[in-house]
């Protein structure tokens, strides 16, 4: 009985990495260096909001509850909604940005081929 394409049996699909490939394909992504730098910038602005999170609710745990601060634990709720969904907000960008990215690298190469 034939093995090929089982579950459990493992193909060898990697081919080495090309560095000629990889600068050809950079020649592509070049013209849309800035917005990708945008994208880095709102991917870190992201992380770095989102590592806020956790540091609210140990605010909260730490000192509204036991203090009874009803004030500042409406404060800090306020501030998570607003760190929740600006990361939503900048996830959400980043996902729709580099999709158009690569559709377009993609059309580029697709429209390079029929010229050559």
């Amino acid at each position: 009985m034939a093995r090929r394409n089982r579950y459990d049996v493992d193909e060898e699909l990697e081919t080495p990495f090309n560095m000629a490939q990889f600068r050809r394909m950079l020649h592509y992504a070049l013209p849309y260096k800035k917005i990708m730098l945008l994208v880095l910038i709102v991917m870190i602005a992201a992380s770095a909001l989102s590592m806020l999170s956790p540091y609210l609710l140990k605010i909260a745990m730490d000192t509204a509850i036991p203090g009874h601060d009803v004030r500042l634990l409406l404060i800090l709720a306020a501030i998570y909604l607003v760190v929740v969904l600006v990361v939503a907000f900048f996830t959400s960008y980043r996902m729709r940005t580099m999709n158009v990215i690569g559709q377009s690298i993609i059309h580029d190469l697709r429209l390079d081929m029929y010229r050559h």
